[in-house]
């Protein structure tokens, strides 16, 4: 699987995407992680608001993979890639 929301909670949540696991501020999701454990295996955490004032960590420039692709197939068409790349603000390039 290509996307995976693998926890959220206390004001984050903890996604994969291809190859990434990004730890990343979501203001909404206020319950306690169910998977405290899971936490550990970030890639990256984006501190900071969403607004270019914040940071990952490490910095994108040690991460070992500096971009993802992340295959979709829709219902019945064909199958196609969106290619990741982290941004200033935390986010990806993509919204799911």
């Amino acid at each position: 699987m290509n996307y995976q929301l693998l926890d959220f909670g206390s004001g984050r949540k903890l996604e994969r995407f291809g190859t990434w696991i990004l730890d990343r501020p979501a203001p909404s999701a206020e319950m306690t992680p169910a998977h405290p454990h899971l936490w550990e295996s970030a890639t990256a955490r984006y501190t900071g608001s969403r607004t270019t004032d914040g940071s990952w960590h490490p910095d994108i420039d040690q991460w070992k993979d500096a971009s993802t692709l992340l295959s979709v197939t829709p219902a019945d068409a064909l199958q196609f890639n969106l290619s990741l790349s982290p941004l200033p603000s935390g986010q990806i390039g993509v919204f799911p």
